[in-house]
């Protein structure tokens, strides 16, 4: 199977309900344009998230980035630069060591915040 996709959500003065899924097996992926934050949340069960990098270093590919969460935690995570962490379609790829009582979300915060 293949990872399941996460809705964006754009941050507005008016306020937003984030989009909370259940983090799936398979992990998830979501466009990026390098302005996304994840929010991850955890009941019951611990997780170690990942997030695959895509760059490489002198021809070495570089360590995939890890965040551990708690049994019971939330951890907004990002932003994300699009030459680290975007693959070939644009994407940011996720995967969980546990999905169990995990949800997750991305929001996009305004590219010119002060306007």
């Amino acid at each position: 199977m293949a990872s399941a996709p996460l809705t964006v959500t754009k941050i507005s003065r008016a306020g937003v309900v984030l989009g909370d899924v259940a983090a799936t097996a398979d992990g998830n992926t979501f466009q990026n344009t390098g302005y996304e934050f994840q929010y991850i949340q955890t009941s019951g069960t611990g997780t170690t998230l990942t997030i695959a990098v895509q760059a490489t270093l002198d021809g070495q590919a570089v360590a995939n980035k890890t965040v551990t969460l708690a049994s019971t935690a939330e951890k907004l995570v990002g932003p994300f630069p699009t030459d680290k962490y975007n693959d070939a379609n644009g994407n940011v790829v996720l995967t969980y060591s546990s999905v169990t009582g995990v949800t997750a979300s991305v929001m996009q915060m305004p590219q010119k915040p002060w306007l």
